[in-house]
């Protein structure tokens, strides 16, 4: 089974980069433009790894990773 991977980006260019880079590896990717639409993924997938970038639109990256916790602390999900 091959891994997920999840890129958090508002730059098409870099995640699309990104995006063929890890594909060509061996990965599975899914693309998020900005943190609310990434925060929606991470609640619906599993992620072997989640790549986000910190200033977006909508929600930042620092501001999802700080609701990730949170929403962690209420479940059993384990992020960190």
């Amino acid at each position: 089974m091959r891994r997920k991977i999840l890129i958090v980006e508002d730059e098409p260019n870099m995640s699309r980069g990104l995006k063929d880079n890890l594909e060509f590896e061996g990965y599975d990717v899914d693309l998020a433009d900005n943190g609310a639409m990434g925060l929606k993924m991470i609640l619906a997938n599993p992620y072997a790894l989640i790549v986000m970038d910190v200033m977006m639109p909508e929600m930042s990256g620092s501001a999802s990773r700080a609701l990730m916790r949170r929403l962690s602390a209420l479940s059993s999900c384990g992020w960190s």
